[in-house]
């Protein structure tokens, strides 16, 4: 499969800022990006605190929001400045807005694609360390991914609430407050009430059921029943999630992508 780098280098190791085509381009700790239309990327360029924008046919970077030069900062309205910036997706409630983790300021805010225009939707010391975060068609809540669990933003009533974890690291399951993860940081929807969760330093995948409110583990490294067969499920360190179909799950671990069929058959039995 052809491979090559779209911008910035995979061998630049000290935190640089600089714009330009390809190479060119430095960036200091890209922890993410969202595909915004058919020609461009936007880069979350954490350390330089700002939002980037890569053509992906001439390979041009751009600076989007924010100041790569001025260190970490924070401001609303035009010209925002960013303290930490993490993780960028689509707001479901206008596909012309971002929604944006912010690490250092322990908020996630709401960026206009047009003006460039911020505003804070949350800001709570409870986020720090948030880690990924996911929003509900519909409802447009926020459910963010925590250091030890995993907490929700009612757009509706502007609360901030722990759904299930806390504080404490452990590997317990039971009823949702009681529930103990260690480091877990993805998160994926199965329905309204019911979402899989990566416990990373656990080697675990957990069903969170809002409605049963139980917590459940899964690929405890045995031979689990797939579709009248044996398929052992074990990970190391999964980190990410994606879930490809109705029986389908696609893994990010520490060191391989695995393949999951049939456990989904086993979750959306519980319900």
């Amino acid at each position: 499969m052809p491979f090559f780098d779209l911008v910035g280098s995979p061998f630049e190791k000290s935190y640089q800022y600089a714009e330009g085509i390809g190479s060119e381009a430095k960036y200091s700790h890209m922890i993410s990006f969202l595909q915004l239309s058919s020609t461009h990327v936007l880069m979350v360029d954490r350390w330089n605190n700002c939002l980037r924008l890569v053509d992906r046919f001439n390979r041009q970077s751009s600076l989007f929001a924010g100041n790569c030069t001025s260190g970490p900062n924070h401001k609303d309205g035009l010209s925002p400045l960013f303290y930490y910036p993490w993780l960028a997706m689509r707001d479901l409630r206008d596909k012309e807005k971002l929604l944006v983790s912010e690490w250092g300021y322990r908020a996630i805010r709401i960026i206009d694609l047009k003006s460039v225009r911020a505003e804070t939707l949350v800001q709570d010391d409870r986020l720090f360390e948030a880690r990924e975060f996911t929003q509900l068609k519909g409802s447009g809540d926020l459910y963010i991914v925590m250091v030890n669990g995993v907490m929700k933003y009612s757009v509706r009533d502007r609360t901030l609430t722990q759904i299930t974890g806390s504080l404490a690291q452990g590997s317990t399951d039971g009823a949702l407050l009681d529930a103990r993860f260690f480091r877990p940081n993805a998160i994926e929807f199965l329905s309204a009430e019911k979402f899989l969760l990566t416990d990373s330093y656990n080697n675990l995948l957990r069903v969170v059921d809002l409605e049963a409110n139980t917590t459940e583990s899964l690929c405890l490294g045995g031979q689990h029943p797939v579709n009248g067969g044996f398929e052992i499920c074990q990970l190391h360190e999964p980190t990410s999630i994606l879930r490809v179909n109705e029986t389908t799950l696609y893994i990010g671990t520490r060191n391989s992508i695995r393949t999951l069929q049939g456990l989904l058959y086993q979750t959306n039995s519980h319900s």
